[in-house]
């Protein structure tokens, strides 16, 4: 990751990631483990958005750990 400021389209990511489910205990759980693409495909499809937008909150998670 890096420490650069989110660009537009990830900013819009996160603005749409505000809106939408938290993430569940098997998605924190993989995120833990460092396997951020299944947390990705996972927290998509458990909240029903694009993978961009996914991704942009399972990386958010990961910094925050």
């Amino acid at each position: 990751m890096s420490d650069q400021s989110p660009s537009d389209e990830q900013r819009e990511h996160l603005e749409q990631a505000e809106q939408v489910l938290k993430p569940s205990a098997e998605i924190e759980q993989q995120i833990l483990f460092g396997r951020l693409d299944e947390a990705t495909a996972l927290y998509a499809k458990q909240a029903g958005i694009d993978a961009a937008a996914a991704r942009a909150i399972v990386e958010r998670l990961a910094a925050e750990i």
